[in-house]
């Protein structure tokens, strides 16, 4: 009966553990649409991102695939999309092919042309963003104020991307209610309270049954 309860106790821990992991944040640069291609443009010639665009968004082709479905196979033009704009489109469109109607189109994986897109130089996109922001807003507005907003100098590969924007100065600042957060941590205490409740209630009513076995014990 020791055992059980020792067994029950643990398992309670294990649960408490469990519900602590399911409040962890979640990464916040997790998008997989295609780039922007005035973003590419800004260090790249327009003849060579030519060869990289989406023909779903008509944005540069993130993970790159070729449609290579019979049915268009005399196309001289290559048929670019990224992968996840791709996925989606057949997911909204009842899984029928964006370059000719007809079901279950053929699609695979452009590793070449990853290669080469991996490779453009481009800025950093946060800096992008906040330069059209700074753009779209009126002179008298900004003058006087853009001093004081910061800044990223970061121009590097499209490949070194992902390792920049880690600890890029302009990382968007995840925010939360704090007053959700408390409660989601009052809840939590709550159950983890009632849980423990039902291991000591447990022992307590074992409790004449362990003396027993505690004085058979020390009688042999």
């Amino acid at each position: 009966m020791l055992l059980w309860l020792v067994q029950k106790k643990n398992l309670l821990e294990k649960n408490y553990q469990k519900k602590l992991i399911k409040t962890e944040a979640v990464p916040l640069f997790c998008d997989q649409s295609c780039f922007d291609k005035h973003w590419v443009l800004q260090l790249n010639e327009k003849e060579q991102v030519n060869h990289f665009i989406c023909l779903i968004c008509k944005q540069v082709a993130n993970r790159p695939v070729d449609i290579d479905c019979p049915e268009h196979e005399d196309t001289e033009e290559p048929l670019i999309a990224g992968e996840n704009c791709l996925k989606q489109y057949l997911k909204n469109n009842n899984n029928t092919c964006p370059v000719q109607p007809h079901d279950g189109p053929r699609y695979s994986k452009n590793k070449p042309l990853k290669k080469q897109i991996d490779e453009l130089n481009v800025i950093c996109p946060h800096q992008f963003q906040q330069d059209l922001k700074i753009t779209k807003n009126e002179e008298g507005e900004t003058e006087g104020k853009t001093s004081q907003i910061p800044n990223c100098n970061f121009k590097g590969k499209m490949k070194e991307l992902n390792e920049h924007l880690d600890s890029c100065p302009l990382k968007p600042i995840v925010c939360c209610n704090i007053f959700d957060l408390v409660i989601k941590y009052k809840e939590l205490l709550q159950q983890t309270i009632r849980d423990y409740e039902v291991w000591f209630f447990l022992f307590y009513d074992m409790k004449d049954k362990i003396k027993d076995i505690y004085f058979a014990c020390c009688n042999e």
